[in-house]
């Protein structure tokens, strides 16, 4: 990929940040830690990799009723996920996956989780071969990972009637 579109994608990422900042913190709490490096960075999708720095770990809560809207971390292997559950991760996973169980057509083995929504939907990646695959567990859709973070804040946080009046627009950011 060429520099100028690297810096296209960061330009969006940063786009996105700042919308962050107008949201309403009674409304939404948002927060983040960058991670500037992990286990296997660059066989990650660019657009994770440059997220990973600019974000890193995100929480997204309604303090309303303090419920989790997007936990984001680091990746991490699908199978053995559940035994971390509060020592090195907060991902909730409903079960326990073995080697062999598929994941969006893929083995459970080659897979690491990045992300879980208040429906405990698992987001993660195909890591059998690099460059990895971004996998939707919720929608079983391939789409890369900026686009489903998205649509994600559109449609989960942005566009319920508990979130419109912050007025934020996130659809527009290309």
């Amino acid at each position: 990929m060429d520099q100028k579109s690297i810096q296209n994608i960061r330009k969006r990422i940063q786009s996105i940040k700042k919308c962050f900042d107008e949201i309403d913190e009674e409304e939404v709490e948002i927060g983040f830690e960058p991670v500037k490096d992990f286990e296997d960075k660059s066989n990650y999708p660019i657009d994770f990799q440059i997220f990973m720095e600019e974000f890193g770990e995100i929480l997204i809560k309604r303090p309303e009723w303090d419920s989790l809207v997007l936990n984001l971390e680091k990746p991490k292997p699908l199978v053995g996920l559940s035994d971390l559950y509060s020592w090195e991760s907060w991902i909730v996973v409903l079960a326990d996956w073995a080697h062999d169980d598929d994941f969006c057509d893929c083995k459970a083995q080659d897979v690491k989780i990045i992300a879980n929504d208040v429906e405990s939907m698992l987001y993660g990646f195909d890591t059998s071969k690099p460059p990895y695959r971004f996998l939707d567990h919720n929608a079983g859709v391939e789409r890369n990972f900026l686009d489903w973070f998205v649509r994600f804040i559109n449609f989960v946080v942005i566009d319920t009637d508990l979130f419109s009046k912050t007025g934020i627009k996130l659809k527009h950011l290309k």
